[in-house]
């Protein structure tokens, strides 16, 4: 099988170089072992070096790149803006010699055969050897930045703003994106082509999160609830304050779920929290971020107000004295988080603010329907009775008494959501069945027995 093979690519040569032959390229032997020119129709990019020799083809190409070096190597095209690259700008170089090299040993290289029919190819269509570019890759960066910053801009959000009993909409702004890496890209390639090579860009454009056609809807206000606070405790109200302006504006658009440490952010002190009274692992200590809780128990009754489906939602370890017993929410950094879903049709809006000594959190939503009504009850209330505590203690005189702890009761209580529709309750939602643990009264009472003085008679 091999040798027949081997017999028709003889033949079929044979017929090539006769073919050759017979259109001048000349005999055999010229075909196969051509001197020191390159062969006819070989180019260097756009520069025909073909019937030139070595010498001669390094001179003409560097004459073509020396006449247009003060034309741009590559031109970028943005939206209808030029944007020319010029080789000094990135210290552009060309490999003249390498390339005249690659171009020179076309249908050169390989067996006979293979040559032959590589100069076959070349007679049919022109070879052209890709430009070679060396360049400064931190010029070449700095240029992309350039270009890419001028038409990147981040998609901006419409946000509502309550103000004064009216609400106010900024509409949204489009985002606008030239991927750095496409223009590298684009500009390599272009480099390889012919000098002052035309490259068309498209920027890419981004719309925001929240659309301005999203808020126009946002007419109504569904639910308000209002907690007070002491505002003479300076540093929980700061805290309050903060974590207030921070869930202030949120946009909750339908199916969305809303975390409250995703939104507030690390209650950290670089972030301008304060210590105050809080309780870690059920001990009252003072911690950064003291108060904030009051910010999520607010929310949390707003929330149920407004008929929103509780993702996530913790008790306290005591019970705070500014909602009902129940219906408090806790939150802690990387561990405990308040989190709701709106369930509704509509965009939501939450607003919330101080004012003096209260904090306001209001919901907002589209006026298209007959809102429930709904109440938030708690049943099943129960007083867990604290226990008293006795301890010895050596260190106190006998009989001597001193309170350690403070009792305080405990409670049980399940609290539940009741929608009531024209008059007639239609759902009863238990929300939460929770337990405060009563905490014990410890008295210390002293066993330490102080010996008299011997008495010595008198005689």
């Amino acid at each position: 099988m091999s040798i027949n093979i081997t017999v028709k690519h003889i033949i079929y040569y044979s017929l090539l170089i006769l073919a050759l032959a017979a259109a001048g390229v000349g005999s055999a032997s010229t075909i196969l072992f051509s001197g020191t020119e390159i062969y006819p129709s070989v180019f260097i990019g756009d520069i025909d070096v073909g019937l030139l020799t070595k010498q001669a083809a390094i001179a003409k190409v560097n004459e073509c790149f020396e006449a247009k070096k003060e034309t741009p190597l590559v031109i970028l095209s943005i939206e209808g803006q030029e944007w020319p690259l010029y080789a000094a700008e990135i210290d552009a170089q060309y490999d003249v010699t390498g390339m005249v090299e690659e171009a020179f040993h076309v249908a050169r290289e390989g067996f006979p055969f293979q040559r032959i029919r590589e100069r076959y190819l070349v007679m049919q269509q022109r070879k052209t050897i890709p430009l070679k570019v060396q360049y400064n890759q931190v010029k070449l960066n700095a240029f992309v930045h350039e270009l890419t910053q001028h038409y990147t801009h981040m998609a901006v959000d419409a946000s509502i703003h309550y103000n004064n009993g009216h609400l106010n909409i900024n509409e949204h702004k489009l985002g606008h994106e030239l991927s750095a890496e496409r223009v590298l890209a684009a500009l390599i390639k272009a480099m390889q082509n012919e000098w002052g090579s035309m490259v068309q860009l498209n920027v890419d454009v981004t719309e925001p999160h929240i659309l301005t056609s999203d808020l126009i809807s946002i007419t109504k206000e569904w639910t308000s609830y209002t907690t007070e606070f002491n505002a003479r405790d300076f540093n929980r109200t700061a805290n309050i304050i903060l974590a207030s302006q921070a869930i202030n504006g949120t946009i909750l658009k339908p199916d969305e779920v809303f975390s409250f440490n995703n939104t507030v952010g690390l209650r950290v002190r670089e972030k301008g929290y304060r210590d105050a009274p809080a309780y870690i692992q059920g001990k009252l200590v003072m911690d950064a971020g003291g108060g904030v809780c009051q910010v999520t128990s607010t929310l949390y009754n707003s929330v149920l107000l407004a008929n929103l489906e509780i993702i996530e939602r913790t008790s306290h370890f005591r019970p705070p004295g500014y909602v009902p017993l129940g219906q408090d929410a806790t939150v802690a950094d990387n561990a405990l988080d308040f989190r709701f879903k709106n369930n509704s049709a509509s965009t939501l809006y939450i607003q919330s603010e101080v004012l003096e000594n209260r904090l306001l959190v209001r919901i907002f939503g589209a006026d298209d329907k007959q809102l429930p009504n709904i109440q938030i009850l708690n049943i099943d209330h129960e007083t867990i009775e604290a226990n008293t505590i006795i301890k010895q203690d050596p260190e106190l005189p006998l009989g001597q008494q001193l309170i350690e702890q403070e009792d305080q009761k405990g409670y049980r209580v399940t609290t539940v959501r009741v929608i009531s529709n024209e008059g007639k309750e239609t759902i009863r939602e238990i929300l939460s069945q929770d337990e405060f643990t009563p905490v014990d009264k410890i008295i210390k009472v002293g066993t330490k027995v102080t010996s008299t003085p011997n008495l010595i008679p008198v005689k």
